[in-house]
């Protein structure tokens, strides 16, 4: 006797096929020697592979019996490969299989033919169910429904079966002020806004108290072969599975986790976060890993910032023989990018990193002195105030020639009304005031854009003015390397290492590109033949 987990589902049990095999045994005088049950296990394994099913071919070794009965042979399989293995299986341990509602007789041809026909039909019909079943659950899911698995930590379910949905879950946890929701909140501002790690915000969340999900729900996990509870702590790849599900943007993808063959289906969800602290968070997550230096012997204060001219991958910090620092790229020392795909490494240069003191001193030098840029701006701001105020009277100026059109066409059909024009010549007012206001329309749409471009364009010299002097500050501090990093950050627009051929040797060239004018253009190159940069 057998039964699936799906067919659980749609009410069939063992109980009817043990019912049935009694009666039928008890009518025919049949001597029953053992019974066998695999309850929700799925037919398409087999034989030996089931519980019941080895113990089963076990006996039927050692001779306990010498036929098997099945309520129906889709029993033994439902798939016709495993359901022919099964049948021979028996046969060479002496026993037959006989089904009590099917009539066939293995031991000749047709009774074989037979049996090979019932083995097919009882796979047809489980593909039949399952492309049904699969039909109906992957229609509830494009309607919303919420089909099982573990709920995301933030959410809850309400509703039954089809009626099933995920909705926010606001509810104070046990003891805390704040909600699963809120503590979403939490996370994702403290990565968006504040820029945290994974680590940092573990360690906070386990200070303030808060119950992860296993310990909120009282779930355990297995180690060996025993379920204990957990620790009850945060840990930082929780955390990143957290940042990185769109489930918290609005956006849920059903059947993404399957290995069956199927569509992944999306859909929408309601959102905890807003879509843009959902980014933001991406970009921190991006950026605190590709600063990890966890691995790192000494800073690197150009780390992530260089770039291959040869391959377009990133350089990386990388010690030397004898200790000496120095910047290699990623594609030389794992065969990855435009070289990896053809199993070589990259045929870039490495450079040394006093390639650091280079740009630190074009760093300091323009904060130390941004006066020039600094005039600069105070003459765009009045320029812009100057344009931004010939705008403004540009809006005016038109929204009151579109006052005016209004006006005339209200005269236009008064005069209508009082049989001083006749149709034809009020249709032909009316057209050439409508083409009119419509031109007047886009000419004060544009106006309006040219507007607030100059207004956000007064706000970015402003704030730009005010990050220099605030820059500018940080200087007279302790130079830590964070702050040099910090700085380096924002003036430094991107690094390319051009490696190029001279005279029969390799030549890196590296290009500096700032977010200012720099004192002077220069060049840093080195030599295979050379370990130390020279300035051109």
């Amino acid at each position: 006797m057998r039964v699936s987990t799906e067919e659980q589902r749609e009410k069939q049990t063992i109980k009817t096929q043990r019912q049935f095999a009694e009666q039928y045994c008890a009518l025919h005088k049949i001597r029953i020697a053992r019974t066998y049950e695999d309850d929700g296990i799925t037919g398409t394994l087999p034989l030996g592979q089931r519980p019941a099913g080895a113990k089963l071919l076990a006996d039927a070794r050692q001779g306990l019996f010498d036929t098997v009965l099945l309520y129906k042979l889709d029993r033994l399989g439902r798939d016709a490969l495993v359901t022919l293995s099964a049948v021979r299986d028996l046969e060479a341990c002496g026993a037959k299989a006989k089904s009590m509602t099917e009539h066939f007789d293995s031991s000749d041809p047709s009774g074989r033919f037979m049996l090979t026909v019932l083995s097919g039909v009882g796979g047809l019909e489980r593909d039949t169910f399952m492309e049904r079943s699969r039909a109906g659950t992957e229609r509830l899911a494009r309607e919303g429904a919420w089909l099982g698995g573990i709920v995301a930590y933030g959410y809850r379910v309400e509703g039954r079966r089809e009626h099933a949905r995920l909705v926010i879950s606001d509810d104070p946890l046990p003891g805390l002020p704040l909600s699963e929701a809120d503590v979403i909140r939490k996370i994702f501002n403290l990565s968006a806004k504040e820029g945290w790690s994974c680590i940092q915000i573990a360690k906070h969340l386990t200070k303030l108290g808060i119950p992860p999900s296993y310990t909120l729900n009282g779930r355990k996990v297995k180690r060996a072969k025993r379920k204990q509870a957990t620790a009850g702590v945060w840990w930082p790849g929780r955390i990143r599975n957290i940042i990185t599900n769109t489930t918290y943007r609005g956006t849920h993808y059903y059947g993404r986790r399957t290995k069956k063959q199927r569509d992944v289906i999306e859909r929408q969800v309601p959102p905890v976060v807003t879509e843009q602290i959902w980014n933001l968070a991406q970009v921190t997550l991006k950026k605190n890993r590709i600063n990890a230096t966890r691995n790192s012997t000494r800073p690197y204060l150009l780390r992530c910032l260089i770039k291959c001219g040869v391959c377009g991958l990133t350089y990386g910090g990388s010690c030397a023989r004898g200790g000496k620092a120095r910047y290699v790229c990623n594609g030389k020392r794992q065969r990855r990018g435009t070289f990896g795909k053809i199993g070589q490494s990259c045929s870039s240069m490495g450079i040394p990193a006093e390639i650091e003191a280079v740009v630190w001193s074009d760093v300091e030098e323009f904060l130390r002195d941004p006066g020039e840029v600094l005039r600069t701006l105070s003459e765009q701001c009045e320029d812009m105030d100057s344009r931004r105020s010939e705008a403004n009277q540009e809006v005016e100026l038109i929204e009151g020639q579109l006052a005016d059109k209004d006006q005339e066409r209200t005269r236009i059909l008064t005069l209508f009304r009082k049989g001083t024009i006749e149709e034809a010549l009020l249709e032909q007012q009316m057209a050439a005031i409508e083409k009119e206001r419509t031109d007047l329309a886009e000419a004060l749409e544009g106006a309006r854009q040219r507007l607030r471009g100059l207004t956000q364009a007064t706000t970015d010299l402003d704030s730009v003015e005010t990050l220099l002097a605030e820059l500018n500050g940080r200087l007279n501090g302790p130079l830590t390397f964070e702050l040099k990093r910090e700085l380096v950050e924002t003036l430094v627009e991107g690094i390319v290492v051009e490696t190029i051929e001279r005279d029969g040797r390799k030549e890196a060239l590296v290009h500096v590109g700032y977010k200012f004018d720099a004192p002077q253009d220069r060049i840093v190159t080195r030599t295979d033949r050379g370990s130390s940069p020279r300035r051109t």
